[in-house]
């Protein structure tokens, strides 16, 4: 299991799209947060939450990114056919299929870490130039920090998973940005409240200032039962089906 983990962050580290979706996310995000919610800061400013507000926004608004480098991670071997020689030096492929799942949560720790702190740093600054003086700010970092990992572990592996079920990766990386808004939007219309219920309506439930219809904790849970029962149905067929 060790020698399948280092191979995953080898691969992670050796891919030029692991460092150019967090390049490309810091870019935007590092903007975002020093012009419009630095240097342009309006009567939010005296919000005490202000900070951790930003922080949440920027995970949500960029944490896609993540999820786009789980998917090459799993579909550049399927492109490349390179899924081969993973799958006949590993003797298991349930420790292959874990080795990629830690190794994508791993990253999105690291992702998540890199663009919070960069957002705050640039945050101040734009406020420092712009001259607004923000009031004492408080952290409610046990909430700050379980939202935010179960925002960005849950969209990284949802990624994952539907990279494990549908296998191409133009198809997948369709599939993963309109999910949230065209595929979920329409199921909406249908689903009305219970739309609350979907992966990534649930997802943004999780990182909103108020929930809506479900509580903060019940949206994890719904995201959890997702990723939980997704990433079971991928091992499932991951095991079954043909490499190509």
């Amino acid at each position: 299991m060790i020698v399948a983990m280092k191979a995953e962050i080898r691969k992670l580290l050796t891919v030029r799209s692991t460092y150019i979706m967090l390049l490309v996310a810091l870019l935007l995000g590092g903007f975002i947060n020093y012009w419009v919610v630095g240097y342009k800061a309006g009567q939010d400013i005296t919000d005490v939450h202000y900070l951790q507000n930003a922080v949440l926004v920027t995970v949500y608004n960029l944490s896609m990114f993540a999820g786009i480098v789980g998917i090459l991670l799993m579909t550049h071997e399927y492109r490349y056919n390179t899924i081969y020689y993973a799958l006949t030096s590993m003797r298991s492929r349930t420790k292959l299929l874990l080795a990629k799942t830690l190794a994508v949560c791993g990253y999105a720790v690291v992702y998540s870490v890199l663009l919070g702190a960069f957002s705050v740093l640039m945050v101040m600054l734009g406020l420092n130039i712009g001259n607004h003086e923000l009031v004492a700010q408080s952290f409610q970092w046990g909430e700050l920090l379980w939202r935010g990992l179960v925002y960005i572990f849950g969209i990284t592996l949802i990624g994952l998973i539907l990279a494990i079920l549908i296998r191409n990766q133009i198809g997948t990386i369709v599939v993963y940005l309109f999910m949230p808004g065209t595929i979920e939007m329409l199921a909406s219309l249908v689903l009305k409240d219970k739309a609350a219920y979907l992966p990534f309506t649930a997802l943004t439930n999780i990182v909103a200032d108020k929930p809506v219809h479900l509580s903060y904790a019940a949206s994890a849970f719904v995201v959890l039962s997702w990723v939980v029962g997704g990433w079971i149905i991928g091992w499932i067929l991951f095991l079954r089906r043909d490499a190509n």
